[in-house]
């Protein structure tokens, strides 16, 4: 069995011991990337000490708990917003994922639309309709980037977490419920009646590829006041932790992989999110062992692994030397709740 044990951030779990000071976090992206950690760093980091959220969450959210900081009760899209543009939105802010939602028997599974799925171009003629057909004063569609929001006075609940959290899986119990939905569930049916007639979907099925038939509204709120908190250095381009960083007062270094090179100044007490997508092979290896050397020789007292669906594993020095433990990896476990 896998000892889970519960944070008191949103029920998200946590290990009973405070963070070290020197205490580096590596955040894995999403796809491919675990299982690429699996097949080569399995042995050693088998021997940590796992746990799991009790519902999909962002690695933002799974970073702020083990670091032991208070995570934003709302907020998360205007949070990720601040970190694309570098200045904070004033209004109201959700983020607008689009989305393929696949009928099943007896329900519907999420499916994201990335960038190959959906390509910049169609992303911004996407916006573009959504803004003309619906768009007013208080609820303006667009696209930043490649990340689309909705913006403006016209609040209304939203789920907390995001289509690619989602991936896949149903997505019912992570969406507003009761009288609070009103206004989303509204939205969302008008929005997916005029995509059913969007002349891009019909040429998209035309072309044998998903359509968009809706959008995930998730993360919806005003940004935090600036504060000042104590934050690790965080190294990445990922905009929601540049975001909440911002957001903090903390130290950052972008880093988006784009070079092939790993940050030259990597702190002793960091996180650190490497890009997700294709980067130079063995960026991700490398990272890892390195942060391992620096574990073995004392250098940091803690090592945290977050991955993007809800596992992380801590090691202390002593695990590497654990070497009568042989445990399963159980980061390939799936988790339907």
């Amino acid at each position: 069995m896998v000892a889970v044990t519960i944070g008191k951030h949103r029920g998200v779990p946590s290990l009973r011991q405070s963070p070290p000071e020197r205490h580096m976090i590596v955040v894995i992206p999403g796809g491919t990337a675990s299982t690429e950690v699996q097949a080569k760093h399995c042995r050693w980091l088998s021997r940590g000490e796992w746990s799991r959220a009790a519902a999909r969450i962002e690695p933002l959210l799974a970073v702020l708990d083990e670091l032991e900081l208070p995570a934003p009760a709302q907020g998360l899209a205007a949070i990720r917003l601040w970190g694309q543009t570098g200045a904070r939105p004033e209004d109201w802010v959700s983020a607008a994922d689009p989305v393929y939602l696949e009928a099943m028997l007896d329900h519907v599974r999420l499916h994201t639309l990335d960038d190959h799925a959906l390509l910049r171009a169609e992303r911004e003629h996407l916006f573009n309709y959504l803004q003309a057909q619906l768009g007013d004063a208080g609820c303006r569609f667009e696209l930043i980037g490649e990340l689309g929001y909705v913006r403006g006075e016209l609040a209304f609940a939203t789920a907390m977490c995001s289509a690619h959290a989602l991936d896949s899986r149903e997505p019912d119990a992570f969406l507003p419920v009761a009288a609070v939905s009103r206004e989303h569930d509204r939205l969302v049916g008008e929005l997916q009646l005029l995509l059913h007639q969007a002349p891009m979907n019909r040429q998209r099925e035309e072309q044998g590829r998903l359509p968009v038939n809706s959008i995930w509204f998730w993360g919806g709120g005003r940004a935090p006041a600036p504060a000042t908190i104590a934050l690790p250095h965080l190294f990445a381009g990922d905009p929601q932790f540049l975001g909440y960083w911002r957001s903090g007062g903390g130290e950052v270094t972008r880093w988006s992989g784009e070079n092939g090179q790993l940050p030259a100044d990597i702190s002793l007490a960091c996180v650190v999110v490497p890009p997700p997508g294709p980067n130079r092979p063995g960026l991700l290896d490398e990272l890892l062992q390195m942060a391992k050397h620096r574990l073995a020789r004392g250098q940091i007292h803690c090592l945290t692994v977050v991955f993007s669906d809800g596992w992380r594993v801590r090691l202390r020095r002593w695990a590497l030397l654990a070497l009568w433990r042989n445990r399963r990896w159980p980061a390939t476990e799936r988790n339907d709740e």
